[in-house]
């Protein structure tokens, strides 16, 4: 797992975190969601700066994903060892979709 930022805004200097996992060359990238300024992130840790005044909440989105990924990679290379960008990416989003319906119905209990 690695990070990487993208979709610089012209306006705020913003960059998008994602977090990223290759394999076999090919790479699956899962926005974070999380803008900050490039100078406020740290790509090789993964942390955001504590100059970010929101980078306690920044940081927690930024380390769910993480956790998500690499749960599914998990998951994916224990059921049946296909870890192309295509399994994981398909088998994120099934997850990360089951993770949003039960994080709903904990809401309306």
């Amino acid at each position: 797992m690695f990070y990487k930022l993208k979709h610089p805004s012209k306006t705020t200097g913003m960059v998008t975190v994602f977090v990223a996992y290759r394999y076999d060359g090919k790479e699956t990238l899962k926005s974070t969601g999380v803008s900050v300024l490039k100078a406020h992130f740290n790509t090789k840790t993964g942390k955001v700066s504590k100059q970010d005044a929101e980078h306690v909440e920044k940081q927690a989105k930024i380390s769910r994903v993480k956790a998500l990924l690499e749960s599914v990679v998990s998951v994916v290379a224990h059921k049946d060892g296909n870890l192309s960008a295509r399994a994981i990416s398909e088998a994120y989003e099934q997850t990360a979709a089951d993770d949003v319906q039960v994080v709903a119905e904990l809401d309306e209990r």
